[in-house]
């Protein structure tokens, strides 16, 4: 009777990529994460509003203890910035949080009513008075992270098998 003899050769390194397969395509997927959460507050930095900076101070990245990345504006305003407010009157001599008047951006930005001597201005709506900075910025990230995250989880199956 003839004896058929079977040899499989690589097969401890096939066993060896699946077991560091799962810690590389993790690393890879907390590491484009990450990339992309600080890729959105940058984008949202360079969006913000700038009259003091304050609003793009204060878009900040923070990482939880489970692993997932929070993105926050803490200014004051940046919920109004963002979704906008109903139109209103205001005094051009009411103080802002940064130090200045209203009639001191009046100055700056629009000179022409000052010179018409108002006390009272009217501000907002939604058409003019909000400029969003978050919603674009994650929007554009995570179109982004897509990609990103392709490629890494590509060079993490390879890591692991090689």
């Amino acid at each position: 009777m003839p004896i058929i003899t079977v040899k499989t050769r690589g097969l401890n390194k096939v066993r060896r990529g699946v077991r560091r397969l799962r810690k590389e395509a993790l690393t890879a997927i907390y590491g484009v994460t990450e990339k992309t959460a600080k890729f959105i507050q940058k984008s949202a930095k360079l969006r913000a509003k700038r009259w003091t900076g304050t609003l793009a101070a204060n878009i900040k990245v923070k990482k939880t203890k489970k692993g997932n990345w929070i993105i926050e504006s803490g200014a004051p305003y940046a919920a109004f910035q963002e979704y906008g407010f109903r139109r209103h009157w205001v005094h051009v001599d009411m103080p802002t949080r940064s130090g200045l008047t209203i009639k001191d951006w009046l100055a700056m930005k629009h000179p022409e009513v000052l010179m018409m001597g108002k006390k009272f201005i009217k501000v907002g709506g939604l058409s003019s008075s909000f400029r969003p900075h978050l919603r674009p910025a994650l929007e554009k990230g995570l179109e982004r992270n897509e990609r990103m995250l392709e490629l890494s989880i590509r060079r993490a199956i390879y890591n692991a098998f090689r």
